[in-house]
């Protein structure tokens, strides 16, 4: 099957593929997710249950996703004390139920060509109550916290950096207000984790469009539409968004469970908005035509510029469903074989 249709308006057929064939594509896709949700490639999970789906239908990717999660199970280490064990097979569902389960959700967003932002907060949705179902079926079976055991983490690193920033020489009440921040970024754990799932999710989908492009490109030299769904530059968040940024913002005003639950709301919208911006200066940058070293060079700007980049992409990201601020495109180029 040629890559080049993988993706069409409607989900991709299979006519005639055989039967051992499909069994054969199965089983690896199995074990490389398998392999992947006990390693740091866990971020790129999505990308094979895409592949796998558009390869072998919807219902194979069930199966194939099935079979990863009882093989990565496998994996577990079963001399460990039953309290490890459990925690050990429960952060393992949370990888199941907080990367994996959002892949095979957007699927079929993923063959019908769908809009790369409604694949990444539809996902992101997913996730959240996939790590909730995580989080409370490991305290009711196995009397475990995944999400305790990331926090004494993030608290242990927190500590760590607090001992080494008491042996400088700093301003007076600089670490009055370290200690608080400190202790603000452990009240956002949550949002942190959804940061990671959004990266999975957005690196995922590039990947996935980029591999797509790269196989019709070698065949025709050129990149069609429909191909170029799922390039960075075209990351465009749903309009709804900035109604969480609006209760986000709420933060300040509120207390306790609330205030924390608006708090978390509002740093994984804010990352949200970031990368819609840096997505700006992206089509932005093709639209009129940037060199490679050009790029380069805007790239090294942005670093040196670090925190007004932040704040600037940022919000260019909040205001774009207002302005469209990617509207501009030179007229005598589609720019559709640019790479990103």
């Amino acid at each position: 099957m040629d890559m080049t249709e993988l993706m069409h308006d409607a989900p991709v057929a299979i006519p005639g593929r055989p039967f051992g064939r499909i069994v054969r594509s199965v089983l690896g896709y199995a074990l490389l997710i398998a392999v992947m949700c006990c390693t740091p490639l866990i971020l790129l999970l999505p990308v094979a249950v895409f592949f796998c789906g558009v390869r072998n239908g919807r219902i194979a990717a069930w199966l194939t996703f099935i079979l990863a999660a009882a093989l990565a199970a496998g994996m577990v280490n079963v001399t460990t004390a039953p309290k490890d064990l459990n925690l050990e097979i429960a952060l393992l569902a949370s990888v199941v139920l907080g990367i994996g389960l959002p892949a095979l959700i957007t699927l079929p967003l993923v063959e019908r060509n769908g809009s790369f932002g409604s694949i990444v907060t539809g996902g992101l949705g997913v996730s959240a109550a996939g790590l909730a179902i995580a989080e409370y079926g490991a305290r009711a079976l196995g009397a475990v916290s995944p999400y305790g055991a990331m926090l004494q983490q993030f608290q242990h690193v927190s500590e760590q950096m607090l001992a080494e920033y008491q042996k400088q020489p700093l301003p007076f009440g600089a670490m009055t207000q370290l200690r608080q921040a400190a202790a603000w970024d452990l009240r956002i754990v949550p949002a942190m984790l959804l940061i990671v799932v959004i990266l999975s999710l957005v690196l995922s989908t590039l990947l996935f469009g980029r591999i797509r492009a790269w196989f019709e490109f070698i065949r025709t030299r050129v990149v069609s539409p429909s191909n170029s769904a799922y390039f960075f530059r075209n990351l465009s968040l749903p309009e709804w968004l900035p109604v969480a940024f609006v209760i986000g913002g709420l933060t300040p005003f509120l207390s306790g469970l609330a205030q924390t639950i608006a708090a978390n709301i509002l740093a994984a919208t804010l990352f949200l908005f970031f990368l819609q911006g840096a997505a700006i200066v992206r089509a932005i940058l093709v639209a009129i035509g940037v060199t490679p070293l050009g790029n380069v060079f805007a790239l090294i700007l942005m670093l040196l510029l670090m925190p007004m980049t932040l704040f600037m992409l940022t919000i260019a990201g909040l205001f774009d469903p207002f302005f469209d601020f990617r509207k501009f495109r030179r007229k005598d180029d589609s720019h559709e074989s640019h790479t990103d």
